[in-house]
Parts: C-alpha cells; sequence; structure tokens
C-alpha cells in the first residue's frame, strides 16, 4: 500500500534536524519500506509499505526517528487515498495569491475552542482529521498557526500549504 508521511517539527529554526536523502536511505533499509520519497526538508515522505495500516507505519518511522536521531517527533500516515479524500475535500476555490493551508490532526474531541476565537478575515473549515484553511494574507502574520490548534483543540497537528499537499498527490500517483 502507498503511505504519504509527514513529520511534525521537524528541521524548523534548526531543530530535529534530519537530512532527508540520509532519512529516505533509513526509510528504505527497513524491511517494511519501499519505494521511498521526500519531498522539500520539511519532512514529507511517500512511500510503499507492507504495513497494513497508518498507524503501524507511523509508530515504525517514529521508532526509527527515536532510536537513530533520539528525536521525539509525531508521524502522520496515511495511505493515498485517504490523504488524497481528505484534501480533495478544500472547501475553498482556489485563487491565484492566496495562501492556503491545511492541519492534519491527530483526533480531537471538539472544535469549539476554534469556534470561540476570533482569527480576524483568516477563514477556515475542520473537517474529521483535517482543517482547511484560507489566511487573508500569509500563515506567518495569522493567529491560526500549528501552535495554536494544537492548544485550542488538545491535541498533536502539523502543517502543510496546499500546493505542498498536491506535490505529495501528484508525487504518488506517479
Amino acid at each position: 500500500m502507498i503511505y504519504i508521511v509527514l513529520l511534525r517539527g521537524v528541521n524548523v529554526a534548526g531543530k530535529n534536524k534530519i537530512i532527508m536523502k540520509d532519512f529516505v536511505n533509513l526509510l528504505t533499509n527497513c524491511d517494511e519500506f519501499t519505494k521511498v520519497n521526500s519531498y522539500i526538508q520539511s519532512g514529507n515522505f511517500i512511500l510503499k509499505s507492507t504495513l497494513t495500516s497508518s498507524k503501524n507505519v507511523s509508530l515504525k518511522i517514529k521508532n526509527s526517528i527515536e532510536e537513530i536521531y533520539g528525536y521525539h517527533l509525531e508521524v502522520f500516515s496515511y495511505s493515498f487515498l485517504t490523504f488524497k479524500k481528505l484534501i480533495a475535500s478544500h472547501p475553498f476555490n482556489i485563487e491565484t495569491g492566496k495562501n492556503y493551508f491545511v492541519f492534519t490532526l491527530n483526533g480531537y474531541k471538539t472544535s469549539n475552542g476554534l469556534q470561540e476565537k476570533d482569527f480576524g478575515n483568516d477563514d477556515y473549515i475542520v473537517q474529521k482529521s483535517i482543517i482547511h484553511v484560507k489566511y487573508a494574507t500569509k500563515y506567518s502574520d495569522s493567529k491560526l498557526n500549528n501552535n495554536c490548534v494544537e492548544k485550542l483543540l488538545n491535541t498533536t497537528a502539523t502543517t502543510r500549504n496546499y500546493n505542498t499537499v498536491q506535490k505529495l498527490i501528484t508525487m504518488a500517483s506517479a
């Protein structure tokens, strides 16, 4: 089965540094993974696995990172079809020059915390394990960021821009 894997908090501001080329080699040497490819340096992977669940893929990768690098990172794994469906449900019309992002979530009980906070002109929609966002200006200008989402929803999350998730889907389709 093909999986899309997102690492949270890797290569951010010099923390949790992992050279993706080396990490691809590490994963390729695991019996459970083949056809491992990375996209940019922020922990985005496409791989084929003999493991039959996203949970097992995440656990295997998380344990490998802890063993080799000593980092305790969250790993978000999705079957290709699940990821494609999550992204296809993007509710906003894509306009040139706009900033679209997605937050993938590691479960949450309620989105009330988000609904109670004012994010100005930033627009978002929570759907299952993903939040689709259309920023009025830039992600870096907004209060609606990864740390905020994690705090308000009492969960872990990772953020990718819409172009990145589209590229991952294209790569996984090849």
